[in-house]
């Protein structure tokens, strides 16, 4: 009897790779946050810069580990780099709209920028305040993601099984 091929992407792991990617919310999430009780006044306070540097990246310390976690219970191997890099693309693919929102509450001259894409990430977290927190978490994540990568590549068995595969 042939055992049928093992299928990586199946419904469940699609609907958890959109739930990692989703999570890159959480980066944005303090910076709307602190922008709608600042409103028209933000950057007067000069602790309202270090508040869009410091919560996101909590924010997306605090998402990273929670998925780890939700992930673990229902897996038994992490895929911690698998989460950190689908939250990073969230991050970046998310974050004008985020940053539209949120920028909304001090003027509405941004939602220009909704389908700019990528590129305009980097903009307007300039504009905003959070381009230190997304450095940050952007070189964080990578690493994450890269090392990972490197320790599931060094337990691989030197003769393994071609039709397995070996994902992190």
């Amino acid at each position: 009897m042939i055992a049928p091929k093992r299928r990586w992407l199946t419904p469940a792991r699609l609907s958890w790779c959109i739930a990692y990617w989703l999570a890159g919310f959480a980066f944005w999430l303090p910076s709307m946050a602190v922008h709608a009780v600042r409103g028209e006044s933000f950057g007067s306070n000069p602790l309202d810069i270090p508040a869009v540097t410091v919560f996101p990246v909590a924010g997306s310390w605090l998402a990273l580990e929670l998925l780890e976690l939700l992930t673990l219970q229902r897996e038994v191997a992490s895929r911690r780099g698998a989460i950190a890099i689908l939250m990073l693309l969230g991050i970046w693919m998310l974050g004008p709209a985020y940053m539209i929102v949120s920028n909304g509450f001090a003027g509405p001259f941004m939602w220009m920028f909704l389908f700019a894409g990528l590129p305009f990430t980097f903009v307007i977290s300039t504009y905003d305040g959070t381009l230190g927190a997304l450095a940050i978490v952007t070189v964080w994540f990578i690493l994450i993601a890269a090392l990972e990568l490197t320790r599931t590549l060094e337990q691989r068995p030197a003769h393994h099984d071609p039709e397995r595969r070996w994902y992190w």
